[in-house]
């Protein structure tokens, strides 16, 4: 890994999850910290070839390939870590997140991997609190997602995704799909010298990204709409959908995101009163409104 420089003493480290880094005289604070410890010792090398202390680790949400260095980082070199505040308590209890995939209860071990469970990390304040850096609120892939600004370059999370991991992927996750898409109209109105998303190369005009990002939701609600219009149980709803997009399930863990995330688009139809759900003979069926 290796700095990549794009301010004054601003940095960003190409990586599975790009990573921010802000300098303040021979310290750094990082933004997100990759999936694990080894992502958290290739952050703490490239900060220490450049002759960089580690202060503090900014997370812009409390998914795994996010926050997973951090409990390595913060052993290491004691840096204080920062999220937003409604992301604090995944970040603390890594275990809520496969838990709430899996409705709510235990999940199984299936479900226990570095991919959906971080390593645990106290958070030892708010990123809304932080002096040095800016935070804004990017609510839509996660409950309380925020991207950070330094010096009019904004790290946008996983507010947009590459066309190539939308291609990869099939269904983007979003916990919310009407506050993602009120944060990609505010993204496409802003204007910020630099973007560095998470998962797509940093770009000075964002607008191609929330454009292919807006396609990939109208895409799975379409999809959605024409396998509801034979009324269906949750499941068979989960199953035609992936039927139609042609999308291959390896594991249960990939299985229950797809399926929490088609979730979130019938709570966004609910919503605007396009379906409504009605329990039939123990099965809770999606009906399209006449």
């Amino acid at each position: 890994m290796d700095l990549v420089r794009i301010g004054e003493s601003l940095y960003y480290i190409p990586a599975p999850t790009n990573i921010g880094v802000i300098v303040f005289g021979e310290g750094a604070f990082v933004v997100d910290s990759g999936l694990d410890d080894e992502a958290g010792r290739r952050i703490l090398r490239a900060l220490e070839k450049n002759g960089l202390r580690l202060m503090g680790i900014l997370n812009t949400h409390s998914h795994a390939d996010h926050c997973g260095g951090n409990s390595y980082l913060k052993k290491r070199t004691r840096a204080r870590i920062y999220a937003p505040r409604g992301e604090i308590c995944f970040i603390e209890n890594t275990m809520l997140e496969p838990l709430l995939l899996f409705s709510g209860a235990s999940p199984p071990e299936e479900m226990r991997n570095r991919f959906l469970m971080a390593k645990p990390s106290e958070v030892d304040g708010r990123a809304e609190d932080l002096a040095y850096a800016r935070v804004i609120s990017l609510r839509g892939h996660s409950i309380d997602q925020v991207g950070v600004i330094f010096d009019d370059v904004l790290f946008c999370a996983d507010s947009v995704f590459s066309k190539r991991v939308i291609e990869k992927h099939g269904i983007p996750y979003h916990s919310d799909v009407d506050e993602e898409r009120r944060t990609l109209n505010d993204l496409r109105e802003s204007k910020y010298r630099l973007y560095v998303p998470s998962h797509a190369e940093p770009t000075q005009d964002i607008r191609n990204l929330v454009e292919d990002n807006l396609e990939a939701i109208r895409v799975v609600e379409d999809n959605l709409i024409e396998v509801l219009k034979e009324n269906k149980g949750t499941d068979e709803i989960v199953s035609g959908v992936l039927r139609r997009m042609k999308i291959e399930v390896k594991d249960l863990g990939q299985y229950m995101l797809l399926r929490s995330a088609l979730m979130a688009y019938l709570s966004s139809l609910r919503n605007r009163g396009i379906v409504r759900p009605e329990l039939r003979d123990g099965v809770l069926m999606w009906l399209l409104e006449a």
